[in-house]
């Protein structure tokens, strides 16, 4: 088996400093969800971001075994960031006309690392039509799915809980389910406070995608 089947990376694409701790908790629910289902997962932040500037793109990223162990899962992921990821998740739409993270590196394509019939999911309040005009053209086949949400900002030590994580994830579920499903995407949640508004915004987002 190659190591691109033995783990499925999700890469979060979010704004330094305004998004940090939103991308943070949602690469945690992710690992978390993951090991609900019998899966090592694991989050880190791509080396080389710290530290973060206000606004400068930024990004997490959670790696899940398939058929292996945590520690080759580690071994895996000791790395600047994955060549390949099978999600892409976009907390700001402006980010869609490209990524420059560094100066020496250039404007990057956002969906640069896509794998085909890979996923991308944003969140935005734009038209399909008009977000599709935004991200290059790749020669195969992957997913485009859409939050409708306002892209959630708040600060280095704050966390504006506004269910954005909570939408994020019923759109993985819905349009990975390998990645994490529904099910015990809804039991891990069930655990947090204000569950039932949180499952609501879990099982909207599951719907609509």
């Amino acid at each position: 088996m190659k190591t691109e089947d033995e783990v499925k990376y999700v890469e979060i694409v979010y704004r330094g400093i305004f998004q940090k701790r939103l991308a943070k908790y949602i690469a945690e629910g992710i690992v978390y969800t993951a090991r609900e289902m019998g899966k090592p997962a694991l989050s880190f932040g791509r080396y080389g971001d710290s530290p973060e500037r206000n606004g400068v793109p930024a990004k997490y990223y959670v790696g899940i075994g398939n058929g292996i162990g945590e520690e080759d899962l580690i071994g895996y992921s000791t790395r600047v960031e994955p060549d390949l990821v099978d999600v892409i998740v976009v907390l700001d739409d402006t980010l869609l006309k490209g990524v420059e993270s560094w100066a020496w590196q250039g404007v990057q394509p956002i969906n640069l690392k896509l794998k085909a019939n890979g996923t991308m999911i944003v969140t935005s309040t734009k038209r399909m039509d008009e977000l599709v005009k935004m991200v290059p053209k790749k020669d195969f086949e992957w997913t485009f799915g859409v939050i409708k949400t306002e892209p959630s900002f708040s600060g280095l030590w704050a966390f504006k809980d506004d269910l954005t994580m909570e939408k994020v994830w019923g759109a993985i579920a819905k349009l990975r389910p390998d990645i994490i499903d529904i099910d015990h995407l809804v039991k891990y949640v069930s655990k947090k406070q204000s569950s039932d508004k949180r499952i609501s915004a879990v099982k909207e987002a599951f719907s609509s995608v």
